[in-house]
Parts: C-alpha cells; sequence; structure tokens
C-alpha cells in the first residue's frame, strides 16, 4: 500500500462546548466524553477478564492455573508476575539489599546459576560492587559466596581478587569466618544479650574468682575456634585451595616493598588481620601468612625450634618486618586521623588525603589537624555567604559541605 500524499502531525483532540454533538467542529475525530466512556469500558473488560483468570472460571483451566500461579502476591488488582521467565534477570531485580533474606539470595542465584554461569558470576560482583559499580549488598554477596563454597568452591577460590576489586580485601577474611563459623553479626548479638543479662541487677564489682572464671572461659573459646579451623584446613580439600589463596595475597605486596617500588603496593596490608585480633583468633590466618612469607627452610634457626616456637617467632616477624613497614609506606589517612596528626612530614601528602565522607564524619570538626583545606573551604564559604547570589538550609552552607577533595 503507498503511503498517502500529503501527512500531517494530529495532536491529542481538543475539547468543545457542545458536547452533545458525536462530531466536532475543530475535526477531531474522538470527542472527550467519548474517550473517557471507551477508557472505562476497556477497564471492565480488562477487569471482567482478570477476575475470570483469578478465579478458574471459564474453559482455560490449565492457563488460569499457570497464570495464577506465576502473579506476584499484591495490594491492589494491577497484574503481576512473580517471575520475569529469566532466572538472571529475577536475580538482578528481586535481590534488594537490606530486604532480601540470605536464604532467598541463595535460591535465586541457584536458578540463575543453572541458567547461565557466567551472567550469574557477573551478578555477583555487581551485588557487592561499591564506588559505583553495583549495589553495594554486603550481606547479600555473604550469602552468595557461601552458596558458592558449598557449590562451586573452585570457582569462588579463583575469584578472590576480583571479589576483591569490586568490593573489599576485608570481604576474604570474613568469607573465610563465615564458612568456619557462621554468621559473625549474630554470634556477637547473642554474646553481647547474655552479658547484658548477667550484669542487669548486678551493680558490684567481680572478684577474682569470677575474674578468672570469665577469663579462662574466653581462653576456651579461642582454643575451640582455632581447633575447628585446624580440622576443616585438614579434612576439606576445598577450604584449604580456599585459605591458601587468601594467605599469598600479601606476597607480592611484601615483594614490591623489598624492591623499594612503594607504587605498586596494594592495600592487602591494610586489610591484613592484626595479630590477636577477632580474625586472627578464629581463622589463624596471621600464622598461615607468616608460613608463607618465611618458610622454615629460609633460616637455619628455624629448622631447630619446635613448632610452637616456630609460629610464635615468625608471627612476631611478621608483624615487625611486614604489616609495620607496608603501613607505614601506605601513609593510610586513617591512621594519622585517629592519632590527630594530619600533618605527614611537614604537610598532607596530595596522593594520600582522606576522601570527604571520612572528614564529613571524623575530621571536619576539628580544623586544626587540616588547617590548610578547613582555611580555603571557608574562605570559599564566607566569598559565597557575603555576595548574596542564594540562599540555603544551614546544612547546605556548612564550610565542610565545600571541601576539595583532591
Amino acid at each position: 500500500m503507498a503511503p498517502p500524499a500529503s501527512t500531517a502531525l494530529l495532536g491529542p483532540p481538543r475539547g468543545c462546548r457542545r458536547q452533545h454533538q458525536r462530531r466536532c467542529r475543530c475535526g477531531s475525530q474522538a470527542h472527550p466524553r467519548a474517550v473517557v466512556v471507551r477508557v472505562l469500558l476497556v477497564r471492565r473488560r480488562l477487569r471482567h477478564l482478570t477476575d475470570g483468570v483469578r478465579g478458574g472460571g471459564g474453559g482455560g483451566g490449565g492457563v488460569a492455573k499457570k497464570a495464577v500461579a506465576n502473579e506476584a502476591p499484591r495490594s491492589g488488582r494491577a497484574i503481576a508476575y512473580a517471575s520475569s521467565g529469566d532466572p538472571c534477570v529475577d536475580f538482578f531485580f528481586q535481590v534488594v539489599p537490606g530486604a532480601t533474606s540470605g536464604g532467598d539470595v541463595a535460591a535465586l542465584l541457584d536458578v540463575a546459576w543453572s541458567r547461565d554461569a557466567r551472567a550469574a558470576l557477573r551478578l555477583v560482583c555487581h551485588l557487592r560492587g561499591v564506588r559505583g559499580l553495583g549495589k553495594g549488598d554486603r550481606e547479600g554477596f555473604y550469602a552468595a559466596a557461601l552458596w558458592m563454597d558449598a557449590r562451586h568452591p573452585k570457582t569462588l577460590a579463583g575469584n578472590l581478587a576480583i571479589f576483591a576489586r569490586f568490593g573489599c580485601l576485608k570481604d576474604l577474611p570474613e568469607i573465610l569466618y563465615r564458612i568456619l563459623h557462621g554468621d559473625r553479626m549474630e554470634e556477637e548479638g547473642d554474646r553481647r544479650k547474655q552479658q547484658q543479662d548477667l550484669r542487669h541487677g548486678l551493680k558490684r564489682r567481680r572478684s577474682d574468682g569470677e575474674f578468672k572464671a570469665a577469663k579462662e572461659r574466653k581462653r576456651q573459646e579461642e582454643a575451640e575456634l582455632a581447633r575447628t579451623a585446624l580440622a576443616r584446613y585438614e579434612s576439606d580439600e576445598s577450604f584449604r585451595f580456599l585459605y591458601d589463596r587468601v594467605a599469598e595475597m600479601l606476597k607480592s605486596d611484601v615483594e614490591h616493598l623489598r624492591a623499594g617500588d612503594t607504587a605498586k603496593i596494594g592495600l592487602a596490608a591494610k586489610w591484613c588481620p592484626s595479630l590477636r585480633s577477632s580474625y586472627d583468633r578464629a581463622t589463624l590466618l596471621c600464622e598461615a601468612i607468616a608460613r608463607r612469607i618465611f618458610p622454615r627452610e629460609s633460616s637455619q634457626e628455624y629448622l631447630n625450634i619446635s613448632d610452637k616456637h616456630y609460629a610464635y617467632r615468625i608471627r612476631d616477624r611478621l608483624r615487625r618486618e611486614v604489616l609495620v613497614p607496608l603501613r607505614k609506606a601506605l601513609e593510610l589517612p586513617e591512621v594519622y586521623m585517629c592519632a590527630c596528626n594530619a600533618q605527614v612530614q611537614g604537610g598532607v601528602r596530595e596522593a594520600r588525603q582522606a576522601p570527604r565522607d571520612q572528614l564529613l564524619r571524623r575530621g571536619a570538626h576539628r580544623p586544626h589537624q587540616d588547617p590548610s583545606r578547613w582555611g580555603a573551604a571557608a574562605r570559599a564559604h564566607r566569598r559565597g555567604a557575603q555576595g548574596g547570589a542564594r540562599r540555603g538550609g544551614g546544612a547546605a552552607v556548612a564550610p565542610h559541605g565545600g571541601l576539595p577533595c583532591r
């Protein structure tokens, strides 16, 4: 069929005062009242069809049951579906940070992985992605990591560096902890609740016997955690592979430090558990890292001592020769902010300045820690306020809101 010789764009039908006429003088084919009537008839027809599908009436019994099974629970009468038909799309949209439980995340990931494993792995990275790379759902990512450890442990171990790039290196010891001992937050909440129940109504100071009993109980708990980690490492080959991959991520930074190439040093030393920290007591990760950096064959004195003395010496050597020098080379701003000293060797180093959100939370209300940045922001704020270009609320014109982030 050939197109018409002349075409024109027709806008929406305009209203007319004569509402009793079927055709308006303005040339519009449909009257506004007629349009409203048609819309009402279509809505009534859709409502009738929807009620028939819900009730199972008519001859389409199988189709009606399938539609009802696929419908999602809703408060109104609009049509909705519980699934889009693609498991990967369902995982992307139905996993909501802070609202989806770990069991639901594992169930959705199981179906999505069976459909397309590569796409599901990318969705897991997007689930943890921070700095604008994804949803930033930490708990959902931990649930997905536990599911991968149970079903595909080598895939989890082989992508640890990728997960750390999307999220944080602190996720790695947290994953090891949850594989060994379960959810960390739930255990801490139960322990604090028990302590509060014991201290409720007890306003006196504990005696020496009670103090020694509590200390012994804590030591036994730490020993039990260590035995659990050792038993799992010796019996589970998949966990041993994952554990070794986590422990080896610090060796490259040590080599860069020894070579003097500090620009290539990563943040593994920052997030490595410190000695006697909660992660170290529960996973023995510091000892595993020390055994790989300082093996027995590296020194003659290690060959002539027992294993306990060897573990003690290399742990102390890890602290003195690895963690402390690496953290000093990184010049982490958090260390100087906690020490109330933002001046590093005569001035704030440009490449290691704290981000704006950290200054807002911790250091922005203390101008003496960083007078250069605070003074520049305060002067800019005063110039804008004196100019009277625009007015804003107190929170909008605060000096720390204009801190330059270099």
